[in-house]
């Protein structure tokens, strides 16, 4: 991953850096590869899927051998023009499905803004456990 294009994303206890570069579309999927600081190692994981989010779920789910699924998902501005931040929410079914929880995640920019929502919602589910 390239230093100056690299994306931070923080939830309570898990951190994670992402490549916009790495975000490539080929064919109508998109991959992307992600560096995740959880409990203070270093995991790197990658992953493919019909959009940023389904890829950032599928590296998850491989990397951390997992199993989550994002159900619902809404974003919204707060501001308005080049000085808007975005916020999204995330629905998440964890396990079996048995399992749901939420997340909230805010950036400037719309990718970022998602990516720690399924963070956010991924950590409240390892805080259960």
């Amino acid at each position: 991953m390239t230093q100056r294009n690299m994306r931070f994303l923080q939830a309570r206890s898990l951190t994670a850096w992402y490549d916009q570069g790495d975000i490539a579309k080929r064919c109508g999927r998109t991959t992307i590869t992600a560096q995740l600081v959880i409990g203070g190692e270093h995991k790197t994981i990658s992953g493919e899927g019909n959009g940023p989010v389904d890829a950032f779920v599928h590296a998850m789910n491989s990397g951390l051998n997992t199993s989550i699924d994002v159900v619902d998902y809404s974003e919204h501005a707060l501001g308005q023009g080049s000085e808007a931040t975005a916020v999204a929410y995330v629905e998440m079914k964890v396990g079996e499905g048995t399992e749901t929880r939420w997340g909230v995640g805010r950036d400037p920019n719309t990718t970022s803004a998602v990516l720690r929502a399924v963070l956010g919602a991924f950590e409240r589910h390892s805080d259960t456990k």
